[in-house]
């Protein structure tokens, strides 16, 4: 597959395609006889995965982390479950932050529609007087 398929079917701009492979993301690309790049089935399982957890918020280090222990071929999955594990919490954290944020706005946006209210009541009473 050339790179302007591949990044039609992942989302993933071409330069970032590229950025990827200089940051040694994507690896061992091989080449047609003209010297473009022919992805296989296997780069774009693994450029979609490089998607999702890029969609996921995981840093370029932690997904550089990852990207070594799947190209080193070791079958020890505990690394791997580990650096899932790590992000997965950091997503979790991330998440319980952004409820808090959630929930000091709601109270906020109670807070100003009250007052809007009460505002506009007296505007009310005022005019029937």
């Amino acid at each position: 597959m050339k790179i302007s398929e591949i990044s039609d079917r992942t989302g993933i701009s071409i330069s970032a395609l590229r950025y990827y492979e200089q940051q040694n993301l994507i690896r061992q690309v091989k080449r047609n006889d003209q010297g473009l790049r022919d992805y296989t089935e296997d780069d774009l399982k693994w450029i979609q995965f490089l998607a999702a957890v890029k969609s996921a918020r995981l840093s370029l280090n932690e997904i550089m982390e990852y990207a070594n222990l799947y190209y080193s071929k070791n079958e020890d999955f505990n690394d791997r479950l580990a650096v899932t594990e790590r992000c997965r919490q950091k997503l979790v954290n991330e998440m319980k932050d952004i409820q808090e944020g959630i929930a000091f706005l709601d109270c906020k946006i109670a807070f100003y529609k009250g007052i809007i209210d009460e505002q506009q009541s007296k505007v009310i009473k005022n005019k029937d007087q």
